[in-house]
């Protein structure tokens, strides 16, 4: 009953995917289907050649034996996944694809019976879901970059993601999920500026059930459904998310008591209590990496430290969005939490950089500061992951000072308060006291007027309702 059920609830969230994309790519179908299919070849080819590279790539062992025992279970008995001697830590939505991955190795390959040349296959076929997941938020890039720049360097920014070299690092070398979780994050965004509010609601539960850093995106979503919607749209959208949270747990919770997996949640977050997992941050800075974080500072422990500063940091980030209200400040405002969430608070790992790079990615080619955060955040991100991964494979215990660490993390903390810096000039009702560089610095390379605080767009969508009100009975 319970594998039946598990089946028929997976089925049920990859078409809550394909709904998204869907709607996210038909408009793009319908008005430059030319270049669409042009790019998704591109991106198609890509997802090829980094498959074959995989083999060359051994991933990081601990990690990819972990996925691979998850989806052994899964294959089994996915009742049995979260039962203390498997100890799995992740939420249920990564789960499903890592089913999927080992699942189609098996019936493709070998057969139930472990190998050499299975164990190497599975190492393989386990990482297919970030190469898929690399493919379809490069067409989410295309469809963000059509909605905020019309016809201009749509092509341009989706090869700055899927050539990123710190991105093809996490999806390829290290063998990491985190744009998985992504794609939901920017299709959620993207739905809900189109004014589809159930798929929004609906794809920030799949941020949310992959890792629980999908949460980061809900109080920005939630603020533009109460800035663009009606209660009518508040309710369907909350709906959409219990719904799909719901149709995600329910193999899991069968037979369990009802607060069963709420503990299992807990326990992962408690699993890693340290100042910095190998990110180069602000914590790594002040602390040292891996130190535990309930360490003081005059009186007080580096978490609620940096609770503090990523509560301050999503409060800037919705004040950006408050005063702007567009599509274009969404993202940006997501960027800038995701990047606050990576500097700023404890038990951070060296990977959760990726998120606010690839959300910045459409948003790249605006100004001078947004190309500069761009590049140095490639550059530390990519020096982060290759210096870790080197330390993880030869099993080198780190210093808790690093000599690296703090260079990097100070290049971090720079992007970060030039991100501030940046949302300020964006609310700011005159520029024109600023210093002449730093308005050379922060002014768009073209005057888009979704910046301007005084005349905020309103998606398509927004635009019709707002007509259809105005037009007298």
């Amino acid at each position: 009953m319970v594998y039946s059920l598990a089946i028929g609830c997976g089925v049920a969230l990859l078409a809550i995917l394909a709904a998204a994309m869907f709607a996210a790519l038909e408009p793009l179908w319908r008005d430059c289907r030319r270049e669409l299919t042009i790019l998704a070849a591109i991106l198609a080819l890509l997802a090829i050649i980094k498959c074959f590279l995989l083999p060359f790539f051994p991933g990081y062992p601990r990690d990819l034996f972990e996925f691979l025992s998850w989806g052994e279970v899964m294959t089994r008995s996915p009742a049995h996944v979260y039962d203390p001697q498997v100890n799995c830590r992740y939420l249920p939505g990564y789960l499903y694809a890592m089913w999927a991955a080992v699942g189609l190795a098996r019936a493709l390959n070998f057969g139930p019976e472990v190998t050499g040349a299975s164990v190497s296959t599975l190492r393989v076929f386990v990482r297919f879901p970030p190469i898929v997941a690399d493919f379809f938020l490069g067409l989410t890039v295309f469809a963000w970059m059509k909605m905020l720049s019309g016809e201009r360097r749509g092509p341009g920014a989706v090869m700055l993601l899927a050539l990123n070299p710190a991105l093809l690092f996490t999806s390829v070398a290290w063998g990491q999920n985190d744009s998985v979780l992504t794609l939901p994050v920017m299709l959620a965004m993207l739905m809900a500026s189109q004014g589809n509010f159930a798929l929004a609601g609906a794809g920030a539960a799949l941020a949310v059930i992959i890792k629980l850093q999908g949460l980061i995106v809900l109080p920005i979503l939630g603020l533009w459904i109460l800035l663009h919607g009606r209660v009518r749209d508040w309710m369907v959208a909350s709906v959409a998310f219990l719904a799909t949270v719901a149709i995600a747990f329910a193999p899991f919770q069968v037979s369990k008591p009802w607060d069963f997996l709420v503990k299992v949640i807990a326990s992962s977050a408690e699993y890693f209590p340290y100042t910095s997992l190998n990110a180069f941050n602000l914590m790594a800075l002040v602390f040292g990496l891996r130190i535990r974080d309930s360490t003081t500072l005059l009186g007080v422990s580096a978490f609620s430290i940096g609770m503090f500063l990523m509560a301050a940091l999503v409060l800037v980030a919705l004040l950006i969005f408050w005063r702007v209200r567009s599509p274009r400040a969404m993202l940006y405002a997501a960027f800038l939490a995701y990047l606050g969430f990576f500097v700023l608070p404890t038990r951070i790992h060296e990977r959760y950089l990726y998120f606010a790079l690839a959300l910045l990615t459409p948003l790249a080619l605006d100004s001078w500061a947004t190309m500069t955060m761009f590049t140095t955040l490639t550059v530390t991100f990519l020096a982060n992951q290759i210096i870790t991964l080197r330390f993880l494979d030869n099993l080198m215990t780190r210093p808790e000072h690093d000599s690296f660490a703090s260079p990097i993390a100070c290049a971090n903390l720079f992007a970060l308060a030039v991100a501030i810096a940046y949302g300020g000039f964006i609310i700011a009702k005159s520029t024109s006291r600023w210093p002449h560089l730093l308005r050379a610095f922060f002014d768009p390379f073209a005057q888009h007027g979704d910046l301007a605080p005084k005349t905020p767009n309103q998606p398509p969508l927004m635009a019709a309702r707002a007509q259809r009100s105005s037009r007298p009975s």
